[in-house]
């Protein structure tokens, strides 16, 4: 099981040198909408990198983000980039799974109805991809739990030790608020950049 989630814990180098921030408050399409029309909404109020300036827009990156039914859909990701040592940063809305190339909806759904031992019709997810994502939410991680317990967040904390050191990732998920994966994902990478929920 350690192998299966290894990629999971393991920080990947970004190709840009200011790397990624999410959004939290960003959690749908109407709020991202939003702040590509106000990128100030969104502006990290320091550089990540070298914290000696607040960053200016950049420029629009596409994401093309897959859905259940097949759909494909194409959004506009801002970057900012730092005056002072020139880095890029990328801001991810909350609600797009930062290595899927999908939102946090197509994930908890495709979840949801294995759980159940369906799929929905014309769901373009392999069966492969599912069971990874099942696998990886069904895996004891105690990384995980020591990182929301050591967050000084009091209600993570306790969540953490009632949960204990044996709990999956579903087991978290569920505690934390199953429709609330984004949340979670936001949270985990703020206190550990790199490290991923699925």
């Amino acid at each position: 099981m350690l192998e299966m989630t290894r990629c999971l814990r393991k920080a990947v180098p970004s190709k840009q040198k200011g790397g990624t921030v999410v959004a939290e408050q960003i959690v749908d399409e109407e709020a991202h909408a939003r702040a590509l029309e106000n990128p100030d909404l969104v502006r990290p109020a320091e550089c990540p990198h070298c914290h000696r300036s607040r960053p200016q827009v950049h420029d629009r990156r596409p994401r093309v983000l897959r859905g259940t039914h097949g759909t494909r859909k194409v959004i506009q990701i801002l970057r900012f980039r730092c005056g002072a040592c020139r880095a890029v940063i990328r801001v991810l809305p909350a609600f797009v799974c930062r290595f899927l190339h999908r939102t946090w909806a197509t994930v908890a759904a495709a979840l949801r109805d294995a759980e159940k031992g369906s799929q929905r019709a014309g769901q373009p997810l392999s069966h492969t991809t599912v069971s990874r994502w099942r696998a990886r939410f069904n895996a004891r991680d105690q990384v995980l739990t020591v990182l929301l317990g050591a967050s000084f967040f009091p209600p993570l904390v306790r969540m953490a030790e009632k949960l204990g050191l044996h709990a999956t990732r579903r087991d978290i998920a569920v505690a934390f608020g199953p429709t609330r994966l984004h949340h979670l994902d936001a949270l985990v990478h703020r206190i550990q950049p790199g490290f991923r929920l699925a």
